[in-house]
């Protein structure tokens, strides 16, 4: 309210309340338009220290606001960090590749007694001959087909063990044509689903339950799920889409 009053604001104070408009839109769909038409005002005003709001930027946060105050679910305040491991709107992907057999992820949600989800496919006669920055970068594509009408508008954190494929993920570049095709499809996928996602590099040696299911070693996965404390009851293999 003290930023809507005010005739000129700094564009730091801007810039917290688009990320406000931004952080109500992830949890509640019908916001999105809202969030777009106020973070394209933000970004062509950024350049400036100073900003002076116009009236129909005001009209329109005042309207968002209004909308927000009623859905008494969501907080006001910006989701200016990405939420640690446990809020109930954040899922945690460990993802692998092997090199000549397949791929695996399992998804972790905020209850360590709720549902895990996980999937394997093996590789088709085309990706088998990939690089294997390639291979690790399609299975985030993967996870992200399979596991976002699941867990629509939601925080995901990306455990990716290969630095390349992280990068690709974390800045939309490559030199790669393949890994600019396989990132577009992914950013795409992530955009339908209203996924935020982060990418964190994951060691080998930790990711033991997504790199015994790319390698298809049953008995690796079954001994990844006792020193994880998982049940067999918690887990949900999910079909091939």
């Amino acid at each position: 309210n003290a930023i809507l009053h005010a005739s000129t604001v700094p564009i730091k104070d801007l810039e917290k309340l688009v990320y406000s408009h931004a952080h109500v839109a992830c949890f509640v769909p019908k916001a999105k338009d809202f969030a777009s038409d106020s973070f394209r005002y933000y970004h062509a005003s950024k350049h400036s220290r100073m900003v002076s709001l116009s009236n129909t930027f005001k009209e329109l946060a005042h309207r968002f606001l209004t909308f927000a105050k009623s859905q008494p679910s969501i907080p006001l305040a910006p989701m200016l960090i990405f939420p640690a491991r446990g809020h109930d709107k954040r899922i945690d992907i460990e993802m692998d590749a092997s090199g000549d057999i397949g791929w695996g992820f399992i998804a972790f949600g905020s209850d360590p007694t709720a549902s895990v989800f996980y999937a394997q496919g093996r590789w088709d006669r085309f990706e088998k001959d990939w690089p294997i920055n390639e291979k690790e970068l399609i299975v985030s594509l993967y996870a992200t087909l399979m596991l976002g009408s699941k867990f629509n508008q939601f925080f995901v954190l990306e455990a990716i063990d290969n630095t390349v494929a992280q990068q690709v993920a974390r800045t939309n570049k490559s030199s790669s044509l393949r890994l600019r095709t396989l990132q577009r499809a992914r950013a795409n996928a992530q955009r339908l689903y209203g996924w935020l996602s982060h990418q964190q590099r994951i060691a080998s040696h930790d990711n033991d339950l997504a790199d015994s299911l790319s390698r298809y070693d049953n008995i690796a996965f079954q001994d990844a799920v006792r020193r994880r404390g998982l049940t067999p009851e918690q887990l949900i293999l999910l079909p091939p889409s």
